[in-house]
């Protein structure tokens, strides 16, 4: 916690019964859907896909294949975009509904 002359905020309010909450201001915060893939960020995903696995034992499996080899990789994201699962929007990669459906809820 910040520091003022006379000790920290906890010690200050230690002897009072009452706190000062005039001029607390509450944020509501929801989750944030993960940003968009561009290219260059999806092949870096698929290149290290399984870090973020919970399951220890599927993780460890993935841990050092990935999704595809390095050569084959681009390839793949063109087979999705060819059966429109996604579609570019400027350099973002955006699902299309067909792709949306195809992921397990």
């Amino acid at each position: 916690m910040a520091r003022k002359k006379g000790g920290n905020y906890h010690s200050r309010l230690a002897g009072r019964r009452h706190a000062d909450t005039e001029s607390l201001v509450h944020h509501r915060r929801e989750d944030q859907p993960k940003p968009l893939h561009t290219e260059a960020t999806l092949l870096s995903a698929m290149e290290t896909a399984g870090k973020e696995i919970e399951d220890d034992a599927l993780r460890q499996a993935m841990k050092d294949c990935g999704i595809g080899t390095p050569a084959t990789r681009a390839s793949i994201i063109e087979t999705l975009f060819k059966r429109g699962y996604m579609e570019r929007c400027k350099k973002l990669l955006v699902p299309t509904e067909k792709g949306l459906a195809s992921i397990p809820s």
